[in-house]
């Protein structure tokens, strides 16, 4: 009897064997299948994601005209715009893209200056005016409108804290003002990227304790004898 069942154990063993080599080259293939699509999936996916991100982008682009993200200012950088460009009460401060009015609104609170605060995003006008009313600056307002078309005509200073895309956009804008000899004033500030269109502006680079401003100015036509 102990013959039958060792010849029962190994025909057993040998099925048992058989049908594992049938299902490892059944199931190699198909395992290899489905992770090469889930490759493919991903892929595609991450594709399609792209694309919306990119489309997204788009959109906020026609929307906004793609200048930056808001961020707000701090007052080291409007102590350091005050003192380099000596501000005073005699200039007309425009700044293009003025966010929460927090650079804004301690030039002039400092100097006594008027201003202009333009900005697209009507929920940051709405903030730079609330801030306004509690810091009780007067002589400054904001607007909501696109920074190309606001006419600045009557600024002295221009405040420009932007990021590159939106300088290059308004650089044409930014020459004609530096190029207007009919101004007894006419000043630049960029923070952390120049404005590279007007280098030849260029009055001085700062980069000190954490400030990073560039600064143009009108050019001086020498004294005639």
């Amino acid at each position: 009897m102990p013959a039958p069942h060792r010849k029962m154990r190994g025909s057993a063993s040998v099925r048992f064997d058989s049908m594992r080599n049938n299902l490892c080259f059944t199931l190699v293939p198909l395992v290899s299948f489905f992770l090469c699509k889930l490759s493919s999936f991903q892929d595609t996916l991450h594709a399609r994601s792209s694309t919306s991100t990119h489309c997204f982008e788009k959109a906020l682009q026609a929307e906004h005209g793609a200048w930056t993200p808001f961020l707000s200012s701090s007052r080291k950088d409007a102590e350091a715009v005050v003192r380099r460009v000596q501000l005073s009460e005699r200039d007309h401060v425009v700044d293009l893209g003025s966010g929460d009015g927090t650079l804004l609104l301690h030039a002039a609170g400092a100097t006594g200056a008027s201003g202009t605060g333009v900005e697209l995003e009507e929920g940051l006008v709405h903030k730079a005016r609330m801030k306004q009313l509690e810091m009780a600056v007067g002589r400054v307002q904001f607007t909501c409108q696109d920074l190309l078309d606001f006419d600045v005509d009557e600024a002295t200073v221009i405040l420009l804290f932007l990021l590159p895309e939106a300088l290059h956009k308004l650089a044409s804008k930014m020459k004609r003002f530096l190029l207007d000899v009919q101004r007894c004033s006419a000043t630049v500030v960029t923070n952390k990227w120049p404005l590279t269109e007007c280098k030849e502006y260029l009055h001085e680079e700062i980069c000190k304790g954490g400030v990073h401003l560039y600064i143009y100015c009108q050019k001086q036509e020498p004294n005639k004898k």
